[in-house]
């Protein structure tokens, strides 16, 4: 038996065979992911020694805005991968608490199960987050966006390190999948977690990126020097055009905004020129591993 977020009381498998044995078209199995904390260090395949390191990096926050948010747990996973482009192996996991100062918001405590008791005068070191990562470390998060501005804010002088996005830099609805969604990805794929949890969470990207081929190396890809291109001034009359072509509204900077290879620079500032005669001004700037994620 297990419960629902509304309540409900839902059988288990076992309470269900009968009718899973009558009906096997009408359920689908999901199984729990296998990778736990403990079950680290884990070896997904042969090692060599041209192995590259990638750390995982996950934050659970008192807000989704990132202005606002502190952080209330730091989940690291440092893995190994191969020049083929597949994860080989999973070498040190890293959990911690951080007392934000004020009390955790109801909300937030119901989706991580993180009270205000757990993270009570704790404190992230820097130096221990430091020395873990280790030198020029390549940071995935599965929403960098989201994770890159919060761990600056709280380790401002570990601002240049290379970040990767495995919500954004890997094409999952071209590669058949309805949701990026964490979560759901990994149920699309047969396996469900415990959520929200920093560590686990990193854990969960590292069993995706092992258990889908060519993921990583999706992800890898997208780590290439790109442009970031602007649309502002009169954009209003063709806000819709910029939405079908992929820009995104900055309401801070109040500018559109799209990131694209280096290669399609030419034919997406042709595209703005067309736009200019209604006022609207376009701009571009080089963005790289290094500056990805940043805002």
């Amino acid at each position: 038996m297990w419960v629902t977020p509304s309540g409900a009381q839902i059988k288990s498998a076992g309470e269900r065979l009968e009718d899973i044995r009558d009906r096997p078209d009408d359920f689908r199995l999901l199984e729990r992911m296998p990778l736990v904390a403990e079950s680290v260090p884990t070896v997904f395949g042969e090692r060599s020694g041209e192995d590259t390191t990638i750390t995982f990096l996950d934050i659970e926050a008192t807000s989704l805005d990132v202005r606002e948010a502190r952080i209330i747990e730091l989940g690291m996973l440092r893995c190994r991968y191969s020049p083929e482009g597949r994860l080989v192996e999973i070498i040190d996991v890293f959990s911690g608490f951080e007392d934000p100062g004020m009390p955790i918001p109801r909300e937030v405590t119901g989706l991580t199960g993180i009270t205000d008791e757990m993270v009570h005068g704790e404190r992230l070191d820097p130096d221990a987050v430091r020395g873990w990562l280790g030198r020029d470390p390549l940071v995935v998060a599965h929403n960098a966006r989201f994770d890159r501005p919060i761990f600056e804010q709280r380790f401002p002088d570990m601002g240049d390190y290379r970040w990767a996005c495995s919500l954004r830099g890997i094409p999952w609805s071209m590669m058949g999948y309805g949701s990026a969604s964490l979560p759901l990805l990994l149920e699309q794929e047969g396996w469900f977690f415990e959520a929200h949890r920093a560590h686990t969470d990193c854990l969960a990207v590292s069993w995706m990126l092992h258990s889908v081929p060519g993921t990583l190396g999706h992800l890898l890809d997208s780590i290439a020097d790109r442009a970031k291109v602007t649309a502002s001034g009169n954009t209003y009359p063709v806000k819709e055009s910029l939405k079908e072509r992929g820009y995104r509204f900055d309401g801070a900077k109040k500018h559109w905004t799209r990131i694209i290879p280096l290669s399609g620079l030419d034919q997406e500032m042709d595209f703005l020129g067309r736009m200019s005669y209604g006022g609207v001004i376009a701009g571009h700037e080089r963005v790289t591993a290094r500056t990805a994620f940043k805002e």
